[in-house]
C-alpha cells in the first residue's frame, strides 16, 4: 500500500517528479483536467502514481521547448495531487489533477527513471498580512465592481458565475471563481499564481 504524504505536514521542500505544462497554470484548489503525450511528462505520472499520487506542475515560458529545463519554466508551481489518468488509444493520456499547494522550484534534473524531477520549496496558498480587514472590504467590493464591468464587455458570462462572484464574501473564494474562470494569458495567470497575497 502507497504511504500518502501530507503536504502541510512534512518538511518544507521536497523532491516530486514534475510535469511542464503548455499554456496552463494550475492554482491550489483548481482542478483540472490536461492531456499529456511527452514520453518523459507520461513518466513522471507514473512515478507519482507508484508513490504518493503528488507531483510538482509548472508551465512552460515557451511551448515550443520540447524538452523543457530549469530555464524554460517559471519557478513557481503547485503541488498537485493526482486524481484520475486515462490513457486514450493514441498514446495521450487525460489527466485530473487538483491543485494542493504553491511551491518555489528550486532545481530541476532529469532523473533516472526519464522523467522531470523537482526539487521545491512550500509557499503559503495565501497571505492576508499585508492588508487590514478594512482594506480587505474595499478590494473586495473594487474587484466585484471591476467584475461587473467585465461582464458587460464578455456578454457570455454564465449567470453561475455572475452570481458566484457577487455572493460570496470570502476574498479567497472571489480570486479563485475569478482566475479560474476569466480568460486571462498564460502571463496573467502566472503573475496571479506568483501573488503572495
Amino acid at each position: 500500500m502507497k504511504e500518502k504524504i501530507s503536504i502541510k505536514d512534512s518538511q518544507n521542500t521536497i523532491i516530486l517528479p514534475c510535469v511542464a505544462m503548455r499554456d496552463l497554470v494550475i492554482f491550489p484548489n483548481m482542478t483540472m483536467h490536461f492531456d499529456v503525450a511527452r514520453e518523459r511528462s507520461v513518466k513522471a505520472l507514473k512515478k507519482a502514481l507508484a508513490n504518493n499520487e503528488m507531483i510538482f506542475l509548472t508551465a512552460q515560458m515557451d511551448v515550443v521547448v520540447a524538452e523543457p529545463k530549469f530555464k524554460d519554466v517559471f519557478k513557481v508551481g503547485s503541488i498537485a495531487e493526482i486524481k484520475h489518468i486515462v490513457k486514450g488509444q493514441d498514446g495521450v493520456s487525460r489527466v485530473l489533477v487538483e491543485g494542493i499547494r504553491k511551491a518555489k522550484l528550486l532545481r530541476l534534473e532529469q532523473a533516472d527513471g526519464g522523467y522531470l524531477e523537482a526539487e521545491v520549496k512550500k509557499l503559503p496558498n495565501y497571505s492576508r498580512e499585508k492588508f487590514s480587514e478594512n482594506e480587505i472590504e474595499a478590494l473586495t467590493r473594487e474587484i466585484r465592481t471591476l467584475f461587473e464591468r467585465y461582464v458587460t464587455v464578455v456578454p457570455r458570462m454564465p449567470k453561475e458565475l455572475y452570481a458566484a462572484v457577487l455572493g460570496t464574501s470570502s476574498p479567497k473564494s472571489l480570486f479563485e471563481t475569478l482566475v479560474f474562470n476569466i480568460t486571462l494569458s498564460l502571463e496573467e495567470k502566472q503573475s496571479m499564481l506568483e501573488c503572495s497575497s
